[in-house]
């Protein structure tokens, strides 16, 4: 009875098995890995952000996370806590956000997400224009070019560039 008490695997928290690291009747020894315990609720994204909109994803602000799988639904978090230290070979911050309730029951651990920042990109004034980074034909001299098409004809404009975002 003794050998069998201290046989027994008790969870720290309620959760599923993920994943099984150890064999029926493998031998283990103290500090071994057996098994994986994942949580279900809550749910957390990890999610980097460059470092310039660290400071959008703040503590508190809320996101929107949106599976790869076009049949879940999307959700929203609410930011946790941003890192301190700016990766330098991808130079970005690496951020923790809860999902917010109600979590749609399709998203569950492990899933791969998008995760969109509200305000991620520039808000454009009155009269400004996002187009695609290909679009635009650069000068030698700095200057930046477009064609746009009017009454079946192309026309070169020049134009003034603003801030990137995603290309």
């Amino acid at each position: 009875e003794i050998r069998l008490g201290r046989m027994q695997i008790r969870a720290p928290f309620d959760g599923i098995v993920s994943r099984r690291y150890a064999r029926v009747g493998q031998s283990l020894l103290k500090d071994d890995k057996v098994l994986r315990l994942t949580e279900l609720r809550p749910l957390l994204v990890r999610f980097t952000v460059p470092e310039a909109l660290r400071r959008a994803v703040s503590a508190g602000a809320t996101v929107e996370v949106v599976p790869t799988d076009q049949a879940a639904a999307p959700a929203r978090a609410r930011v946790m806590r941003t890192g301190y230290v700016v990766d330098a070979a991808s130079g970005s911050v690496e951020c923790v956000a809860r999902l917010v309730d109600p979590v749609p029951a399709t998203l569950v651990p492990g899933m791969g997400v998008e995760v969109k920042v509200a305000g991620a990109a520039a808000t454009a004034s009155s009269g400004a224009l996002w187009i695609p980074r290909a679009a635009v034909r650069r000068g030698a001299d700095g200057s930046a070019d477009v064609f746009v098409l009017k009454a079946d004809r192309l026309q070169r404009r020049s134009v003034k560039l603003g801030r990137e975002a995603e290309g």
